[in-house]
Formats: C-alpha cells, structure tokens, sequence
C-alpha cells in the first residue's frame, strides 16, 4: 500500500473522539497538606492515565500506542522505557508502541502517561495545548506471515521491528474504531 494512502487513512482514524476501546483522564493524586479549607482544596500532583482495551484483537500479536499531539504540529510517543518523546511525523509516532509488541494482546493495559504539576504536563507540550491519542493495532495473516519468516530467516531487529510497526500502522488506519483521543488540554487557559 502507499505511504500516502496509509497516512491519509490514519489521520481520518484518529480524527474521532474515543470510542470503549480506550480512554484517558487527568486525576489528581496528591493534594496539599496546608489546606486551611477556605475553597477548592489545591491538587499537587496529577496523573495522566490512559487505557486502551483489545477487544476483538486480544490475543493476536500487536501493540498499543499512545502519542500527544499540539495544535501546531508538536508530536511525541509514550514509551514505558523513555516516556514522551518528540517524533518529526505522527505516523511516526503512532507506529512506537508503548511497551512494546505482545505476542498475543492482553484483554487491556493501563498507563501513566504523565506523574507531576499540571504545570509540568504544560512544559511538555512548550504550554501549547495538546490532544492525547491512544489505539492499537494487530498484524495477522500476511504481516504475521512476513513477521514470522523474517524472525526464520535471521534478519537485523531493526528490519523485524520497522515491518512490525508498519503493520501496526495499517491495522489501526483500516480500522479507525481502534484508535481515538482520549483527553484534550488546554494549557494557556490552565491555572
């Protein structure tokens, strides 16, 4: 398939809002000790968590991935091992699966994307506001096929991971019910 067909039918994927298949939140999980009790009691630190379930994928081989997105381009993907990291192209990011690729999909996983001040959240995003995307992906058929032979034929990690990612990428763009945003934030309207 083209790259450019690929990218098209991804970005009409993730357009949508979330769906039951994953979903996010912002919650406030230390607040201050001070509190003299004289208004909304003061949240120190939030998480950003998200959840994305399998559903009609569990058990395949595939991945879950979770990018943050500005309005002005800034991309980044959530790994376990590195946290947000920045991405030049979304497609790009969506490909990273966030604790790598599972020989068969777990029933859902759960993440922290984010541990710190709503401050902090901003700075991650350069207090540009930002949309969190999360979905999943499986490679069967052909891609588990491809997969399989290339593991077989002893070629380089790098090779079997980019056909991985590809796969990953064309489920969720041919499948745009596996991917969604799951929370959007306004940083410059933020106290």
């Amino acid at each position: 398939m083209n790259w450019k067909i690929l990218v098209a039918m991804l970005m009409l994927a993730v357009a949508g809002s979330a769906n039951a298949d994953q979903s996010g939140k912002l919650v406030c999980v230390s607040w201050d000790a001070d509190y003299d009790g004289s208004g909304k009691k003061p949240c120190l630190v939030v998480e950003l968590q998200v959840e994305i379930t399998s559903e009609e994928d569990q058990g395949l081989p595939g991945a879950f991935w979770i990018t943050v997105q500005t309005e002005d381009g800034l991309v980044m993907a959530y790994t376990t091992a590195n946290g947000l990291v920045e991405y030049p192209s979304a497609m790009l990011a969506m490909a990273k699966p966030a604790d790598g690729f599972f020989k068969a999909l777990p029933a859902s996983r759960k993440y922290v994307v984010y541990k710190g001040t709503k401050a902090g959240l901003c700075s991650l995003s350069k207090e540009r506001n930002y949309k969190v995307y999360a979905g999943r992906g499986a490679f069967t058929g052909v891609g588990e096929d491809e997969i399989t032979t290339l593991v077989a034929a002893n070629r380089p990690a790098s090779e079997i991971e980019h056909r991985k990612e590809y796969y990953i990428l064309f489920d969720t763009a041919a499948n745009p019910w596996k991917s969604g945003i799951v929370h959007h934030h306004l940083c410059h309207t933020e106290n």
